[in-house]
């Protein structure tokens, strides 16, 4: 309500001001009370209209931006979906490969790496699970989402 009046009042003080300026320049009477009606009431209109379609702006932009979230999370869930079925197999492949190798093998700090790693990554997936806002960081010369930030 007060965004509605104070654009009639923006819209109409800027067409009175525009129709004093207009009277000083073909020199006319400033005072006269009749020649702001019309600019008043245009200018009141004018006005409502600019707020009214400013409001809606902001309505389709808040909307624009949900629906960029929604598809963020979306994206997150495909991802972390396709992910850990893989993951699944490396990480249980490593595990049973760690139990048939004996400690003093060279390989076996190698499969160890391999399943913190697998772990390391099955976090990640979880955070993407759970992302609910959109929160940026700096990434080289761009921005990527930051994962920490977005989920909760």
């Amino acid at each position: 309500m007060i965004t509605k009046i104070l654009s009639f009042i923006i819209g109409a003080f800027s067409l009175i001001v525009c129709s004093g300026f207009q009277k000083v320049v073909i020199g006319a009477n400033l005072f006269m009370i009749r020649g702001y009606i019309v600019p008043v009431i245009f200018g009141g209109i004018a006005g409502l209209i600019i707020g009214y379609y400013k409001i809606k702006w902001e309505k389709e932009s808040a909307r624009v931006e949900r629906e960029k979230l929604r598809a963020i999370i979306e994206m997150a869930g495909a991802v972390c979906h396709e992910m850990n079925q893989p993951l699944q197999a490396i990480s249980g492949l490593s595990e049973f490969l760690l139990m048939k190798v004996p400690e003093d093998n060279p390989l076996y700090p190698n499969l160890q790496k391999i399943i913190e790693q697998t772990d390391r990554m099955g976090e990640i997936t979880g955070k993407l699970m759970n992302v609910t806002r959109y929160e940026t960081k700096s990434y080289l010369k761009g921005k990527i989402v930051d994962i920490d930030k977005a989920a909760d």
